[in-house]
């Protein structure tokens, strides 16, 4: 990495010190300490350019949904996906989210298709709709790939894993023309269209981004009372706040975590989705998004007491905040420790006037 330190310096990590070196952008760690991971989730620095490791594109890749009916179900998935990232079953980051989650990804874009045949439908019906085809309370999507045989191995491994909770669906990264005939065969016109609808997000997996997600930001608030394709949310009405919170990859662990979240969205009564990614086999990232609208000062006033409410008693009980925004840093800085201390010393080295984003992940 080339970094840009508050103090003015250039500073580059590992072999990139080095003029002439052939693997300064092939091996991340050069000679001595190793100092770059001092510049992910600080202040001391502004990241000019980095190396990345690229991944070859495989030969043969599919997606999966699961449906789950209940938290019952939730809990036995959460073990088994624990193993199958153990086992490097499957790929990547599996993604488990809750009811809210989907309906707020997925209402928008199916109203949006619906509107193109159907110009009367408003945002009642368009959930009507949804709430009709959806089937479960929790949902699972991931990723498989490799050389086909692999995959396919992998395929049957799954579905032993998940024998007896839940069946996975498998979908190739086609245009999947077979499944949308049987659709139109049993007039299943809905599911189609929810399915086309929300196409683009099978390629995530595959590294093709989509915006089909910032949709999602304005629904909950804001239904049809704003343009859903404007690409700054910042500009609108819509509010939110996104918390993220470590969870060990355990179905006991995770009940906990939702039985306090439970308790706490009843009380606040504002809508909000949770998602729970498998970002290792040991450990979840619960990603909690809080919808509200920003010109409702009540809403907004009661999103804020919110996030303190959420991030504070998941602390306590042992779940710790993954990444943190200005308002809850007080929770997490904790100038008796060793490590802060630590961290007040390295920002006073590498930003002595405190003028990278003063206040984050500091006591200064």
């Amino acid at each position: 990495m080339e970094i840009l330190t508050g103090n003015g310096e250039i500073l580059k990590t590992g072999f990139a010190g080095s003029e002439n070196n052939l693997v300064k952008d092939l091996y991340r760690y050069g000679i001595g300490p190793a100092i770059d991971g001092l510049f992910f989730q600080s202040n001391f620095g502004i990241i000019l350019s980095a190396t990345f490791s690229l991944f070859a594109i495989p030969e043969y890749q599919v997606s999966f949904t699961v449906s789950l009916t209940d938290t019952k179900q939730l809990l036995s998935a959460v073990n088994v996906f624990s193993e199958l990232l153990r086992d490097k079953v499957i790929d990547g980051i599996p993604h488990i989210f809750d009811k809210n989650r989907f309906l707020s990804l997925a209402t928008p874009a199916l109203y949006q298709k619906l509107l193109a045949t159907h110009k009367n439908i408003d945002a009642t019906e368009t959930e009507k709709v949804l709430e009709k085809i959806t089937l479960g309370e929790w949902f699972i999507g991931g990723t498989i790939m490799g050389k086909k045989k692999i995959v396919k191995a992998r395929i049957a491994c799954m579905r032993q894993a998940m024998n007896g909770i839940a069946q996975p669906r498998f979908m190739g990264t086609g245009n999947n023309f077979a499944l949308k005939t049987i659709m139109r065969l049993f007039q299943m016109k809905h599911q189609l269209a929810l399915m086309e609808a929300t196409a683009s997000l099978k390629h995530l997996n595959s590294g093709r981004p989509t915006d089909i997600i910032i949709k999602s930001i304005y629904w909950p608030s804001q239904k049809t009372n704003c343009n859903l394709e404007n690409k700054e949310p910042d500009n609108s009405e819509a509010g939110l706040k996104i918390l993220n919170i470590l969870c060990p990859m355990r179905g006991a662990d995770v009940e906990t975590l939702l039985t306090i979240l439970q308790t706490i969205k009843e009380k606040y009564g504002l809508f909000i989705a949770t998602s729970l990614n498998g970002i290792s086999f040991r450990c979840l990232e619960i990603v909690i998004t809080i919808f509200f609208s920003k010109s409702n000062e009540t809403e907004t006033e009661k999103a804020h007491q919110c996030v303190n409410a959420i991030c504070s008693q998941l602390a306590q009980a042992g779940f710790p905040q993954f990444r943190s925004g200005i308002e809850t840093m007080h929770l997490i800085v904790d100038e008796k420790t060793t490590f802060w201390q630590t961290v007040k010393k390295l920002k006073n080295l590498f930003d002595s006037n405190n003028i990278i984003s003063p206040g984050r992940y500091n006591s200064l």
